[in-house]
């Protein structure tokens, strides 16, 4: 499991969780959640953003459970092995960040 971070500007961040396949349910959530924490206590930031596959659907579970809105479709977005796919793009502020996993100890 990779976590890749993008520092946009003005505290903005894009963030891209890659995980392993098979690295799904409690272990991507677990991981998730970890990763959030050390992010929220060494990085400034106002506002962090991700995209997910449309077809996934732990990714679109894991973004819910991170407090985040929905903001967009990207239409046909190309994969590493050149596949067009529909990618959701979701959006979080740090204080939602914190409240969401708070609700969900």
């Amino acid at each position: 499991m990779v976590f890749l971070i993008e520092f946009i500007r003005n505290q903005l961040l894009e963030i891209h969780p890659i995980f392993a396949p098979g690295f799904r349910g409690k272990y991507a959530l677990s991981a998730t959640r970890s990763f959030s924490k050390w992010l929220m206590d060494n990085v400034s930031f106002s506002t962090m953003m991700t995209y997910v596959p449309e077809k996934t659907s732990w990714g679109k579970v894991i973004c819910q459970l991170m407090n985040m809105r929905k903001v967009g479709v990207i239409d046909n977005a190309l994969t590493a092995g050149h596949h067009q796919i529909n990618m959701t793009l979701y959006q979080v502020t740090k204080e939602e960040l914190a409240n969401g996993w708070k609700q969900r100890r």
